[in-house]
């Protein structure tokens, strides 16, 4: 897809697995790298991408879509990847999503990272409330970067994850705005029932800034240690 025409469709895998696809271009080319670069409105499940690699300086670098509008995401793993922005923004499935829907996605064996700001295992730019639910970001992955680097995601304003883990990852930072969970967590938010484990680099659930409501809940308290700058927070069923 592209800008003036999105991916809009319906795309079942069917269990089928990509291999070493490799994306090159540059951002004035095409500013979104992803097996589908810009999609809008569209279902892609039960899919899986083994090699994903990409080569350039694209503005979105997404394992799957570089920016996905309203899309319903199931079902879909990443796994033995490598994906860098040296521009913007680099996510293991998505690199910006706009609502929409995220759920049973894993990361596995795979490195994500951008020299800049903006690295997630999920999504790298979390907008207009989605909802990212079931998702796992498993061991032998790491996710790096320098600003706002998240384990599910890096930088969310609004919307929800739930029911997602981090185990055996790392999660990096050269600079700040670091978590396991989420990276840079502002508006409403909420965070439920998500667990982090072996995570190295990384003690934080999340980040956040500003007078706004975030809300954290059934995650084990010796996994808490959440860092939220100034927001007002709710932590409810913890053990």
């Amino acid at each position: 897809g592209t800008v003036a025409q999105p991916f809009k469709g319906y795309y079942d895998g069917n269990g089928k697995i990509i291999a070493n696809l490799e994306t090159r271009g540059t951002d004035s080319d095409n500013p979104a790298s992803g097996v589908f670069a810009y999609a809008e409105g569209a279902t892609v499940k039960n899919l899986t991408l083994s090699g994903r690699a990409n080569i350039g300086t694209y503005g979105l670098v997404g394992g799957l879509i570089g920016l996905a509008k309203n899309c319903t995401v199931t079902n879909c793993h990443l796994t033995g990847s490598e994906l860098s922005a040296t521009v913007n923004i680099c996510g293991g499935l998505i690199a910006e999503t706009e609502g929409g829907t995220i759920t049973g996605c894993t990361i596995s064996n795979s490195k994500i990272s951008n020299t800049k700001n903006y690295a997630g295992g999920i999504v790298g730019y979390a907008g207009v409330k989605p909802v990212i639910e079931n998702c796992q970001i498993l061991a032998g992955t790491e996710v790096s970067g320098a600003n706002e680097i998240g384990g599910i995601v890096a930088k969310m304003e609004g919307g929800s994850i739930k029911n997602c883990s981090v185990a055996g990852a790392k999660v990096s930072s050269s600079s700040e705005d670091v978590g396991a969970i989420g990276g840079w967590v502002v508006g409403s938010c909420v965070i439920e029932d998500c667990t982090v484990s072996g995570c190295l680099g990384q003690r934080f659930i999340a980040a956040g800034m500003g007078n706004r409501h975030i809300s954290i809940s059934g995650i084990p308290g010796n996994a808490l240690g959440a860092y939220l700058n100034g927001a007002r927070i709710e932590v409810t069923g913890n053990a």
